[in-house]
């Protein structure tokens, strides 16, 4: 039946990544009664990169003489490193819970970054979002929106 005009899927699960450039979740989503939805964490990944490498020399010396690079420099490595990692992080989860297609929602600058670094293979099995969500609980996610539009597709059609 029908809630909010939308069609709601039996019995389907559908994946769902939420990733900024400090951490990341992969939420599994399923409909439970009464036309409601249901998040489980099933994993996350958080950058730690900056806690290891803050002040780290650059191989650059600047006008000046300053051998440590740029804070926009250091904020964009970080953001890369951490969007690899987050790749292989995905190709991990999608192997080991058998994941054909996923949702994800990044903020548009992180987003960009994602698609540097990850494979035609992982690009293919991804449904692109942008949305700074990672602040939200499994529980708000699951009446957000944005999810719910995900959420409620008819299976393999996901927007």
């Amino acid at each position: 039946m029908p809630v909010g005009g939308m069609n709601m899927i039996d019995d389907a699960e559908t994946w769902i990544v939420i990733v900024d450039n400090g951490k990341g979740r992969l939420l599994r989503g399923t409909q439970v009664p009464p036309g409601r939805f249901h998040l489980d964490e099933n994993g996350s990944i958080e950058n730690t990169w900056e806690a290891h490498q803050h002040g780290r020399p650059s191989p650059r010396v600047g006008k000046a003489g300053n051998t440590y690079a740029s804070q926009g420099h250091e904020n964009e490595e970080r953001m890369s490193r951490f969007a690899r990692n987050v790749t292989e992080w995905l190709e991990r989860k999608t192997r080991e819970h058998n994941i054909e297609k996923l949702t994800l929602f990044a903020p548009p600058r992180f987003l960009g970054a994602l698609r540097q670094a990850w494979s035609p293979k992982l690009a293919a099995r991804v449904s692109e979002h942008e949305g700074d969500l990672g602040y939200m609980s499994a529980g708000e996610l699951a009446r957000h929106r944005a999810i719910i539009k995900v959420l409620s597709a008819p299976n393999g059609k996901r927007p």
